[in-house]
């Protein structure tokens, strides 16, 4: 099963922050609820990747901790909102406000280490109740 943005951030209680992030630009929640979030083997050294059509996050991150994988996803979540609102992806000016709206710094690179090479695909699904109650 594919999660969206919407249950993906419910999972993690971060509903409320994803919809005051977009409280200016109220219309597009609804188009970014639905954008599709996968587990993706194939990112090799990035630890998520984020846009309108869906956000894509390094399996590494199920091994790492709730902190890594909040601020991941928010960091993906930004560049989703910044394709709605403005049409456009990177690490712009554009997506340095997302990420504030957002209550996160505005930070292009990390370190986590189970994501900085390519992942062997899990036999088993992710429980993303796993990081619940967890830091």
């Amino acid at each position: 099963m594919i999660d969206t943005v919407e249950t993906f951030a419910n999972d993690l209680q971060l509903s409320y922050v994803v919809e005051r992030a977009i409280s200016f630009d109220y219309d597009k929640l609804q188009p970014l609820w639905s954008v599709p979030v996968q587990w993706k083997i194939t990112l090799r050294r990035r630890a998520g990747y984020g846009s309108t059509h869906g956000i894509y996050l390094h399996p590494g991150l199920q091994i790492t901790t709730k902190k890594d994988l909040i601020e991941t996803f928010l960091h993906e979540v930004g560049h989703a909102m910044e394709g709605f609102i403005y049409g456009r992806y990177g690490h712009s000016y554009n997506w340095v406000e997302q990420m504030i709206r957002l209550g996160q710094v505005p930070k292009r690179t990390h370190s986590i280490m189970s994501c900085m090479t390519k992942y062997i695909a899990q036999t088993t699904p992710v429980d993303i109740q796993k990081f619940i109650g967890s830091s």
